[in-house]
């Protein structure tokens, strides 16, 4: 894990830890913690009652999330911690709960399954309605994650003479590939031109990074179990490294470091690739790792409704 993103989680009283599983040869959007169920044990009970509300986590992407950082956060209009004089609202000892252990993705060519993890609340119902009376309240259960989505890409460099050989021939040039592992934001890498000729001296690199997985995308400095609201400069906020490339190439700036993504919408973000002339031939490739890794929660609905007697 990066310095600059392990620090300001340090500050948080957190820690982070993980790996990233393998690439798929095309990206998949939308994976990453999934809340397989949030429902209480009964969705209906009589006032001064104790009832259990369970939610099912899973990790369906390519990161092992870590337990240390995540933690599910119980929300509701009429809902406290511990006790309440308020005879109107239902309590609970603790709005938040932890993971008992890391939740690792699948390994298919094991035949494991992906990492799932039950965390439980008691809930108080409230005490103030009479007989005959009843309501139906609504509650939020949000998990809290950190993740990591990357991407391998090779894009292949030409001189301008090996260019000019295989045009001649009638070949294509060979084009750029990737893979790609799974997780809430989609990350693809193009470039421009798809094959660079050293002559050209530069090329650009675009990184396009899509939030597919339902939630919200955040840096997580100083979020955790005893500050779980996220501040609204932290909203959609990634930290990106680009790593594994030759020394005869230098990224510019605007492509690394904390990024901003656009609410809502893919976010295209690009950089010029500057070639040393000395390159080698023939034809070499310019490989990066581009990895971003981010803070995530989702959040998911259920209902009680509480009768007087």
């Amino acid at each position: 894990m990066n310095a600059k993103i392990l620090i300001p989680l340090l500050l948080a009283v957190v820690a982070i830890a993980g790996c990233v599983g393998q690439g798929e040869q095309k990206p998949t959007a939308g994976l990453g913690a999934a809340i397989l169920s949030f429902a209480p044990f009964q969705d209906s009970v009589y006032t001064d009652k104790d009832v259990t509300l369970t939610m099912t986590v899973e990790n369906q992407g390519d990161y092992t999330i870590d337990k240390v950082f995540s933690f599910a956060y119980l929300m509701g209009s009429n809902l406290k911690e511990a006790s309440s004089s308020d005879p109107n609202m239902w309590t609970t000892q603790q709005l938040y709960q932890t993971l008992p252990k890391d939740l690792k993705p699948a390994d298919p060519s094991r035949q494991i399954p992906a990492d799932q993890a039950n965390l439980k609340w008691t809930l108080h119902s409230p005490t103030g309605l009479s007989r005959g009376q009843s309501r139906t309240d609504t509650f939020i259960g949000r998990f809290y994650y950190l993740y990591n989505t990357s991407v391998d890409t090779t894009a292949w460099v030409y001189s301008d003479a090996e260019a000019a050989a295989e045009r001649a021939k009638g070949n294509s040039l060979t084009p750029p590939t990737s893979s790609y592992s799974r997780g809430p934001l989609e990350v693809t890498v193009s470039y421009a031109p798809t094959n660079p000729v050293i002559s050209d001296k530069t090329f650009t690199m675009f990184i396009k990074i899509n939030n597919a997985g339902g939630g919200m995308p955040f840096d997580p400095t100083n979020v955790g179990i005893n500050h779980p609201s996220v501040p609204e400069e932290n909203l959609n906020k990634v930290y990106i490294e680009i790593t594994g490339y030759p020394n005869y190439f230098s990224i510019g700036n605007g492509c690394t470091g904390w990024q901003e993504l656009l609410p809502g919408k893919e976010t295209t973000i690009s950089c010029d690739v500057t070639m040393d002339q000395n390159i080698p031939t023939p034809k070499t490739g310019f490989s990066p790792k581009v990895t971003i890794e981010y803070g995530y929660y989702i959040d998911k609905q259920t209902q009680i409704t509480v009768q007087g007697k």
